[in-house]
């Protein structure tokens, strides 16, 4: 009987260990395989070692699978925190202001327009965001949609109405003119798809944006699809060259000021940085950055509900309901000759409200 309950207790023992063990395996997000194998192997051979041998040889085993356990997790903490720390270093500029112009200048070229986001220093990252979530808050969410619909519109018809709007004889001559101008049309449309279908187009979006993804992301594309339209004239790519040879040379440089050079292909600078919170940026943006947050605050101000800006309000949707009225039509246009005579209406109607406009203020 004795014999038969020291049996039991060593089993229950070994498989308390066992689920020790296991549950230690969490302090790991995802657990490495070999140590769960050992951890399961103290419950898989619980019985053998509770028969087979005497009690100190049970904590022995325990005590073995649990310093082999905890070394496993050390050396994945070790290993975790060396990988983030090399990330960390490699996705920031060296401790110099030449350094920094080099890393954001490769990074626009790069079409990695977060490095601008990156370079700031944390309160200025705050600011901008809270001034953007704050512009959210402030919209009027009616007049907002409304916009957005109207633009979505425009891209509509320039889209699929291409054909029809290249007839027309002015377009016409001016495309003949310009070697390339269908494909920067085509990505004009790109471009407008790409900013009408973005974070800026949900106010609820805006309200919770992170800049920082919305550079990565919506303004990438955007430099993206410029860069292939700039690239049709030849006048815009001294532009691209432009960015690509920048080079920055360090002139002065003490405690948390610097002078750096910055030369491109088009001009030379010379630019004075200061270390903010960490961060080398152009002492001309550190000197304006709380006049420039206080002027953006006092706009946000006012949109405000008074009867000036109700007004204003109304009118600006009178104006995008009207908009969408003529865009409607030139959208139901199945032919040429119905979509120009829509637009001839279009002109006419402009054409008369000018008119009356200066008759008025005569």
């Amino acid at each position: 009987m004795a014999a038969a309950q020291a049996h039991l207790i060593n089993r229950r023992t070994l498989f308390d260990a066992g689920f020790s063990l296991q549950s230690s395996s969490s302090l790991i997000d995802q657990p490495n395989e070999r140590v769960e194998a050992r951890a399961s192997l103290v419950v898989r051979f619980s019985d053998a070692f509770s028969c087979w041998h005497g009690e100190s040889s049970l904590e022995r085993f325990v005590k073995m699978s649990k310093t082999m356990l905890l070394a496993n997790i050390r050396r994945l903490c070790l290993v975790s925190t060396f990988l983030c720390v090399q990330l960390a270093l490699a996705a920031q500029p060296q401790d110099s202001a030449d350094k920094v112009v080099e890393w954001v200048a490769e990074g626009l070229v790069e079409k990695r327009p977060q490095v601008l986001w990156q370079a700031l220093p944390s309160s200025y990252q705050r600011d901008v965001t809270n001034l953007i979530h704050e512009h959210g808050e402030r919209m009027d969410e009616q007049l907002w949609n409304q916009t957005f619909q109207t633009l979505n519109k425009l891209v509509r018809v320039l889209d699929e109405k291409r054909e029809f709007i290249l007839q027309q004889p002015l377009v016409a001559q001016r495309f003949e003119a310009a070697p390339g101008a269908s494909q920067s049309y085509d990505g004009v449309i790109r471009i407008l798809n790409t900013l009408v279908h973005s974070e800026l187009s949900d106010l609820n979006q805006l309200r919770t944006l992170d800049p920082e993804s919305f550079l990565s992301g919506t303004v990438a594309r955007l430099m993206e699809e410029i860069e292939s339209v700039s690239k049709l004239a030849p006048e815009s790519a001294g532009e691209l060259e432009n960015w690509k040879s920048v080079e920055a040379t360090l002139l002065r440089s003490e405690g948390d000021t610097a002078t750096v050079r910055i030369k491109s292909a088009k001009e030379s600078e010379d630019v004075e940085f200061v270390r903010v919170e960490g961060k080398w940026i152009p002492k001309e943006l550190a000197d304006e950055w709380d006049a420039s947050l206080t002027d953006a605050r006092q706009k946000l101000a006012g949109l405000s509900d008074d009867d000036e800006s109700v007004q204003n309000r109304q009118q600006l949707m009178m104006f995008m309901a009207m908009g969408n009225g003529v865009l409607d039509q030139l959208l139901s246009a199945q032919t040429a000759e119905e979509f120009n005579q829509t637009i001839q209406s279009i002109l006419g109607l402009a054409m008369s409200q000018m008119m009356g406009g200066d008759e008025g203020n005569n």
